[in-house]
């Protein structure tokens, strides 16, 4: 039989890993929320002069994370399948 110490510990684990991952993906999509904004404010010639600057292109818009669910309900990959 399972020590349910052990198991209470890893659903801890598992929340805690999926509370990071959500946060930093709330972190990404404000970063690029801000981004995308502020570089549709700024004209062509100087986002050149900051790329060739910088030594790579900069990107017209970043895209915003949605997690392997893309909104949907997180579903327990190891779940028994119905009969």
């Amino acid at each position: 039989m399972p020590d349910p110490s052990v198991t209470l510990s890893l659903g801890d684990t598992v929340d805690e890993a999926m509370n990071t991952i959500q946060l930093a993906g709330t972190d990404w999509n404000d970063a690029v929320r801000l981004y995308n904004t502020r570089r549709a404010q700024i004209k062509g010639e100087i986002v050149a002069q900051v790329s060739a600057y910088l030594g790579f292109e900069l990107p017209v818009t970043f895209p915003y994370y949605q997690g392997g669910n893309a909104g949907q309900p997180v579903q327990n990959p190891l779940a028994t399948p119905a009969p």
